[in-house]
């Protein structure tokens, strides 16, 4: 199992496994072949669902035994059942013909055939069929436990395909050990299952050879996958001998009784029956009856059924699909696919979630604000953790155990500290399926980083003053001593250089200078010296 929930509080009880349709009351099963049904009402998010023997008649469902099933808000939690003995004589009705289903009763004494689901919550399930445990492992007790569980009784079918093969072979059962499977998923995983097939075994009679003489105290003849017993014309087929590595640790959909298979029992039985080891006189005797009996056995075993191990009708569900594993499925007349038999049954189904993404707001932000990273695609009731870090992987905060609300969003502040130094910081969210988001925003240092102001455009000086009129120089002497020129003009008031420039606003560094509105100063000092002088030079030319 991929997870292990813990116990309630209460301890599971075991009770007899429910039954959807009546009909199995009088102990019959109808089967048909078709896709997985559709799943309950459509009422839960997430369920899961084991099945020892499930039954379909083409697209409709019909009937369906030892079911124990769990849904996030129709029954969650867990649940645990072990076979119901009035169920251990049902049949199965392919077309017009009976195939009775035979179960086990110590099998079920030893809780070999139980069911166990649980569904804590939308974005978790659980199940598990056949010979598991309470909380839904395959058992221990399945270790070694060689006996038979079920078997198919199939002679109806031989008269089915041809009825002038029963002369030949007028009996045959396919015999299975003990069967489990189990399944379980969380949302934004991919499904984990595990199944065990405990032996499979093809038993059929031949009159033909349970007819011939002198045979009945000869010893059996044992090959690869095949023995057989000449006094009572019985032949054992150990299906697990078909295929590398036997019936368990399978692939996905590992078919049994493919042509290539048929081929090699049928080879194995005209060897062993045709083999020195008899003797001439023996070979005499059943020499006559090979040929029919391969023929038969070929024309028989191409159309009865096909096995498949670790059944798997959907292997990579898309979110929010049903993933099922079956220990096997048993498919009767494959050739007009009449019949599907599935055994040992692990459904489930989780709800989907969008991705997980964080956005953090603002961008940029200034050293002694406040990010807000809010975070979606998050499971509700499923905390998750967001990461504050610099640019060298400082961790600069960190929020544990942010709980999301029921649309899967949480939010979380952090406060920028006022002496956080310039540049860029990633908030980083991790939830519990351990997916990870992020986002980055820069922190920006008033007054130093940002660029400075254009210092506004300078003042003009305003109009310089005219410098007044200048004296007019008094009346020139009369050869006496000349004029001292009088007082020279006062040059009037200088204008007032005008209002200087506000020099704009900036966000550089305090230090720096402002624009230079000292130079602008000096302009009507200048101009008054100018006026000054051109009174001297006026007056010198008078004297002269």
């Amino acid at each position: 199992m991929a997870w292990r929930m813990s116990r309630a509080a209460e301890p599971s009880t075991p009770h007899t496994w429910r039954r959807a349709v009546s009909a199995l009351a009088a102990g019959a099963l109808v089967a048909g072949v078709s896709s997985a049904p559709a799943l309950a009402d459509g009422e839960d998010n997430a369920e899961a669902r084991a099945q020892l023997v499930q039954a379909y008649l083409f697209a409709d469902e019909v009937a369906s035994a030892v079911t124990v099933e769990s849904g996030d808000r129709t029954d969650a939690g867990e649940e645990f059942a072990n076979l119901d003995a009035e169920l251990l004589g049902a049949s199965v009705i392919v077309g017009g013909t009976v195939v009775p289903l035979s179960i086990d009763s110590a099998a079920a004494s030893a809780g070999l055939l139980n069911g166990y689901s649980n569904v804590p919550g939308p974005f978790r399930a659980a199940a598990a069929s056949g010979a598991v445990t309470d909380e839904g492992f395959i058992g221990d007790r399945a270790d070694g436990y060689g006996a038979e569980t079920a078997s198919l009784d199939l002679d109806g079918l031989i008269h089915e395909i041809d009825p002038t093969l029963t002369p030949v072979i007028d009996e045959i059962e396919l015999s299975l050990g003990v069967l489990a499977s189990a399944a379980s998923q969380t949302t934004g995983e991919v499904p984990v299952s595990e199944y065990l097939v405990g032996g499979a075994e093809l038993r059929l009679h031949s009159p033909l050879i349970d007819s011939l003489p002198g045979l009945a105290l000869l010893p059996s003849l044992d090959g690869n996958a095949v023995t057989i017993e000449l006094g009572r014309g019985l032949i054992t087929v150990d299906l697990a001998q078909l295929i590398d590595g036997g019936l368990n640790d399978q692939p996905a959909n590992t078919t049994l009784l493919t042509p290539a298979q048929v081929h090699q029992i049928v080879t194995e039985i005209t060897d062993l029956l045709t083999g020195e080891a008899l003797g001439s006189l023996v070979k005499a005797v059943i020499r006559p009856v090979v040929r029919p009996l391969a023929e038969a056995l070929e024309a028989l075993l191409s159309q009865l059924m096909t096995l498949t191990v670790n059944s798997q009708p959907n292997t990579s569900p898309a979110p929010g699909q049903a993933f099922t594993v079956r220990a096997l499925e048993v498919r009767l007349l494959p050739n007009v696919e009449a019949a599907s038999v599935p055994l040992a049954e692990s459904m489930v189904r989780v709800a989907p979630i969008g991705a997980l993404g964080i956005v953090a707001e603002p961008d940029p932000v200034n050293a002694g604000g406040e990010v807000v990273g809010t975070v979606s695609g998050l499971l509700p009731g499923y905390p998750a953790t967001v990461t504050v870090t610099d640019a060298a992987g400082t961790v600069l905060g960190v929020f544990e155990g942010v709980v999301p609300t029921d649309s899967g969003t949480a939010e979380v502040t952090w406060d920028v500290p006022a002496d956080q130094p310039g540049g860029v910081v990633r908030l980083e969210a991790v939830d519990t399926l351990e997916r990870t988001a992020s986002d980055t925003v820069t922190v920006i240092v008033p007054g130093d980083g940002g660029e400075p102001g254009d210092g506004g455009e300078p003042g003009d000086g305003g109009e310089p003053g005219d410098g007044g009129e200048p004296g007019d120089g008094g009346e020139p002497g009369d050869g006496g001593e000349p004029g001292d020129g009088g007082e020279p003009g006062d040059g009037g008031e200088p204008g007032d250089g005008g209002e200087p420039g506000d020099g704009g606003s900036y966000t550089g560094d305090r230090a720096s200078l402002a624009y230079t509105g000292g130079s602008l100063a000096a302009l009507p000092i200048a101009l008054l010296l100018l006026a000054g002088g051109g009174l001297m030079m006026r007056a010198a030319s008078r004297s002269a």
